[in-house]
């Protein structure tokens, strides 16, 4: 991406890159872009939520609930004050 080429610690996007990447079926590529949007901004709920999708469907399924549950606590921090993957409804 130009973008990235002219700002490597420009979140957006490697959030826009990774959803591209998943699309075309290169999910270890997604992540690792998803994670990079997640280090520059931490904070990031679209890349937060990008990535559980993505890893819901990989070998690291098992960290997907735990992005999950970030993503909703970055969003509304009431929804989810001190869930856990051990104790969700669903």
């Amino acid at each position: 991406m130009r973008q990235l080429a002219v700002n490597p610690q420009y979140a957006d996007a490697h959030n826009n890159l990774g959803l591209a990447l998943g699309s075309l079926g290169r999910k270890a590529e997604a992540i690792t872009h998803f994670q990079r949007a997640l280090a520059i901004r931490p904070a990031y709920a679209d890349a937060q939520i990008n990535l559980s999708m993505v890893e819901s469907g990989s070998e690291s399924a098992g960290r997907s609930t735990e992005n999950w549950i970030a993503s909703k606590d970055l969003q509304n921090p009431a929804i989810l004050p001190r869930a856990s993957k051990n104790n969700l409804l669903f």
